[in-house]
């Protein structure tokens, strides 16, 4: 249906035709970037060089970055790039790379993959290649934030791991409704905070008057309590808000409040800590020398001037916040869905998922990003294609792998098993080459290289070291053995749509065997 509704003039899909026009303009094909662009934007990777070469990407992948970004800098063509990965050519860490440089220049990307487990895929391979370019910890002490980083689509069809909680809308949706509620946001929680520091001792007479004849706790045990789940409920909020929000929704003094006060709020923590700590000494260490009677008898000490010191530091610093932060209260979840949406600068979700972005009022994305662009669909892509203002396309992938498939033969005698990618290179358009394969033995990937790739593939320095070559010549067969298995019988595995064949399963695992009793 979502099919239909993008190749037809739907109401719920946006009619942006600006790709698709340039794709059917072959003048445009090809075409990077102008030349006035070349001039004003040269050597436009010169800023990311150092992070670009600590993951050691080769010459192919550092132009198949280039070419990108220096079309997304020219504003006067739409580009529609190929990047062609055979097997083991580093398509991950060249896609992850450009993510990367993308999110640093604040284009607005969306990521797509033709199923949820390729999607999850790219979205987990960029998590950690990402750890590569910035430190896990921000100059400020704060951990890294992901709120530039989305990922959406269906929780029943996704396997969401721990590693992707952080960017998966709906995980984040539930952190930041209850960080924006009015009765136990971010503002509460800083209010109450203020509140534990300007109140604390009058709300302790209160409980003496309340509690009467009974015992009552005693001042630096209630002080502690109150501290400890005012603090920690607090900075749950901040730290929420910092990883799930984007970077610009804080203003950079708000930043270096944020750091400053979790700080002193471990110092504070700290001192309660003390064993020299007593009830009068905390009471004088919270500004409250007039209610104390000795104190025209005794001097400040140093444990108490730091106590003083915390306290008003932590008011100061949250009441500026209190200030500054101008983030939302008291909106409900489909509000903040929207909101996580429009602010974040990489998307990820399925091609068919994107459908969803054309009924929300989102700023326009610069670059849509097809990975396994082969196995998409081209009737199914037109819904990525259309989305509002789009205005540059990369597909990377890979024809001579898996192709689009489509279950009906009707549609597939129709053509709609096509995939633009392959339409694209039948058609002669220009494709980027990512030419050093890092995994596959020469042995094998001779029979490839000359049957689907041109010969153009260099076999990287990994698989060229002598340990990586290794002696299997007592084996009955040699760099290719196909092997017919003619019993074998196709079973379902489990509930989804994956089938297996036993008989070949016991055929690899005798073949493995084989082999490692070669070599033991």
């Amino acid at each position: 249906m979502r099919i239909w509704k993008a190749l037809t003039f739907d109401t719920h899909i946006d009619n942006n035709f600006t790709v698709i026009k340039s794709l059917l303009a072959p003048t445009n094909l090809g075409e990077d970037v102008c030349d006035v662009c070349i001039k004003q934007h040269g050597g436009c990777l010169a800023s990311f060089t150092e992070q670009l070469l600590s993951i050691k990407l080769n010459r192919s992948q550092m132009d198949a970055i280039e070419s990108v970004i220096s079309a997304v800098q020219c504003g006067h063509v739409n580009l529609m790039k190929l990047i062609w990965g055979p097997p083991g050519t580093g398509k991950t860490k060249t896609l992850s790379a450009l993510l990367w440089v993308l999110a640093r220049l604040k284009c607005r990307t969306l990521t797509c993959a033709p199923t949820n487990v390729s999607v999850i895929g790219v979205c987990t391979r960029f998590l950690k290649k990402m750890k590569n370019f910035s430190e896990i910890i921000d100059e400020n002490g704060l951990p890294f934030s992901f709120g530039d980083i989305l990922l959406f689509g269906s929780r029943s069809n996704m396997d969401i791991t721990e590693d992707l909680q952080e960017v998966y809308l709906d995980f984040r949706v539930d952190e930041l409704a209850e960080c924006f509620s009015s009765s136990s946001g971010w503002n509460y929680r800083i209010a109450s905070m203020v509140s534990f520091f300007e109140d604390s001792v009058s709300r302790y007479d209160m409980l003496l008057e309340d509690d009467g004849k009974i015992d009552p706790v005693c001042f630096l045990d209630f002080i502690k309590k109150q501290f400890d789940a005012t603090a920690i409920a607090l900075k749950r909020c901040v730290m929420s808000l910092w990883v799930h929000l984007p970077g610009r929704c804080f203003s950079h003094d708000s930043v270096i409040n944020i750091s400053m006060l979790l700080n002193m709020l471990e110092k504070f923590s700290t001192l309660l800590c003390k064993a020299d700590l007593t009830d009068e000494s905390l009471k004088r260490g919270l500004g409250c020398l007039s209610t104390v009677n000795s104190v025209c008898v005794k001097s400040i000490s140093s444990l108490e001037k730091e106590l003083d010191g915390a306290r008003s530091t932590c008011l100061k610093l949250l009441k500026d916040l209190l200030h500054s932060l101008n983030l939302p209260t008291g909106v409900d979840k489909n509000w903040v869905k929207n909101y996580c949406i429009r602010n974040a600068t990489l998307l990820f979700c399925t091609t068919s998922s994107s459908y969803h972005l054309h009924d929300m009022n989102i700023a326009p994305l610069d670059v849509l990003i097809v990975d396994e662009a082969a196995q998409v669909r081209e009737c199914e892509l037109v819904i990525s294609l259309r989305l509002h203002l789009l205005k540059h396309v990369v597909l990377v992938g890979d024809d001579c792998q898996l192709s689009a498939m489509v279950k009906s033969k009707v549609c597939k005698e129709a053509g709609f098993g096509t995939s633009l990618f392959g339409r694209l290179i039948a058609l002669k358009v220009e494709k980027h080459l990512l030419n050093i394969p890092y995994r596959m033995n020469p042995c094998i990937s001779l029979f490839p290289n000359a049957q689907f790739y041109e010969r153009k593939i260099l076999d990287g320095s990994s698989v060229l070291s002598p340990s990586y070559n290794k002696d299997y010549t007592c084996l009955p067969f040699g760099s290719y053995t196909f092997i017919n298995v003619t019993d074998g019988r196709e079973d379902k595995e489990g509930t989804g749509n994956s089938r297996r064949n036993m008989v070949e399963v016991a055929i690899v695992l005798h073949l493995i065997h084989t082999i490692f009793k070669c070599h033991s």
